[in-house]
């Protein structure tokens, strides 16, 4: 697995066998060497925390990328800890567990704001906050996507109509539609205000959506 801080300069890469690494971008010097075994890693907004799964015990350890001592490890999830998102705002982190709750932490503390429980949906397969951080979307196993407030935290809408679970979720970059990305490549829009079902677009390769840091944004003049 290879993540790319967001200014472009460090390379994270490695997997259950391999420990991993962070390299300069540029020249691929290897920089640092953790002894952390994962393919599940990603960076924050502004590229100051390095987010990696714990493997064997589940939960998120955070890094500090200039020092790359561990800062906080995120974990309480009853049987692991699948996908984290940080808000673009730098204020919250959500992650996602496999009975099915988001818990919603501090970026500045790492304590724990809130435990969300989101039966309805079964596990969840992608988290993504909107641009402007009020919004929190959870695509799950059963192909719905949830609509949170992160303020209240208080569920806003259930958006249907995919029939596999929903690999990633985001807003385009105007705000004004929320999207979801079935594991059978089908992508469908809906609304961000209304929450009704917009247009579906088939036969999409996911795998080549810009993901970001598991919050990813469309283009509003891409989209249609």
């Amino acid at each position: 697995a290879v993540a790319f801080s967001p200014d472009g300069t460090k390379i994270l890469t490695g997997n259950e066998n391999n420990p991993i690494k962070i390299l300069d971008a540029n020249t691929l010097e290897l920089l640092y060497t953790l002894n952390v075994y994962s393919s599940h890693f990603t960076f924050n907004h502004d590229g100051t925390i390095m987010a990696i799964n714990n493997s064997g015990s589940g939960g998120f350890t955070l890094y500090d990328t200039k020092t790359y001592k561990p800062l906080a490890t995120l974990e309480g999830h009853i049987i692991g800890t699948l996908e984290i998102s940080f808000s673009p705002d730098g204020a919250m982190i959500a992650t996602a567990g496999l009975e099915g709750n988001v818990r919603l932490w501090s970026a500045k503390d790492f304590s724990l704001l809130a435990t969300l429980k989101e039966e309805d949906g079964g596990f969840i397969s992608s988290l993504g906050f909107s641009p402007d951080s009020t919004k929190l979307l959870t695509g799950c196993f059963d192909g719905t996507v949830l609509v949170r407030d992160t303020e209240t935290y208080r569920l806003l809408a259930t958006l249907e109509g995919h029939r596999n679970f929903v690999p990633i979720v985001g807003f385009t970059t105007d705000e004004k539609k929320i999207f979801g990305v079935s594991a059978a490549g089908v992508i469908k829009f809906w609304d961000a205000n209304t929450y009704a079902i917009l247009y579906t677009l088939k036969e999409y390769q996911f795998e080549s959506t810009i993901s970001g840091n598991r919050g990813p944004y469309i283009d509003s003049n891409k989209d249609g």
